[in-house]
């Protein structure tokens, strides 16, 4: 019996494939109903079609390429099912074989996410700047065209991260452990470092209206006030 023991073996699946095929499924017709929602009210509005339109529909490629690869994943068995432990030559070839795709898919799943993460969160800050940028230049107009710098830098570096991650050696991340240990950096950082500055971003780009909305609301209310005011004055006199 030869050895494995250089081999990662998952005897549970964490999900099951009927949720893996609900997600690649159910998640981009969402996102291209709400999507196709968002231009048809444009068109109706008769509202110009702007950047911000644009990024989520880019955003929206990358969800569609995400789900293919679930429904991929599910269909060859390399998401939602236990990885077989091999014991014979034959389990080998077999192993290696669904250990390649699964790692494959990763790989694509990972720049599709990162690509999507960047869209959405320029669409975000460009709507933004739609809604509230009037006056230019700005306090407004300075911040938010600092963040989609910051975002698109964001965007770029983690998607040439995870290309380059093996440096020139793109097929390790598929490749046996001993090559993947002999050519990539560590990927599990590098993930736990998109996800945390992911998380940090869409904080800040979620806070960038806040003091907008707020001058807004004190704006309507002090209206609202000289308005009431002066109509007591008219019926006063």
């Amino acid at each position: 019996m030869a050895n494995f023991t250089n081999w990662d073996s998952r005897e549970l699946s964490l999900v099951s494939t009927s949720e893996v095929y609900a997600a690649g499924i159910v998640f981009p017709i969402v996102c291209v109903t709400v999507t196709g929602l968002r231009f048809y009210v444009r068109s109706t509005q008769k509202f110009q079609i702007g950047i911000d339109d644009w990024l989520i529909l880019f955003a929206l490629v990358n969800i569609c390429g995400m789900g293919i690869c679930f429904i991929v994943g599910a269909a060859k068995g390399a998401m939602g099912s236990p990885s077989p432990v091999p014991d014979t030559e034959m389990d080998e070839k077999e192993y290696l074989s669904l250990y390649t795709l699964i790692e494959k898919l990763n790989f694509i799943l990972q720049i599709f996410i990162i690509l999507a993460c960047g869209f959405v969160k320029l669409s975000i800050i460009f709507l933004l700047r739609r809604l509230f940028l009037i006056h230019r230049p700005s306090r407004f107009g300075y911040i938010t065209a600092a963040m989609a710098v910051l975002i698109t830098s964001w965007t770029v570096a983690f998607f040439f991260a995870e290309i380059f991650g093996c440096g020139v050696h793109v097929n390790g991340y598929w490749s046996t452990q001993e090559r993947d240990f002999k050519y990539c950096s560590d990927l599990d950082t590098a993930i736990a470092a998109f996800v945390i500055s992911s998380f940090i971003t869409d904080l800040m780009t979620l806070l960038l209206p806040i003091p907008m909305v707020s001058f807004r609301y004190e704006a309507a209310k002090f209206n609202y006030r000289s308005a009431n005011q002066l109509s007591l004055n008219r019926s006063g006199s």
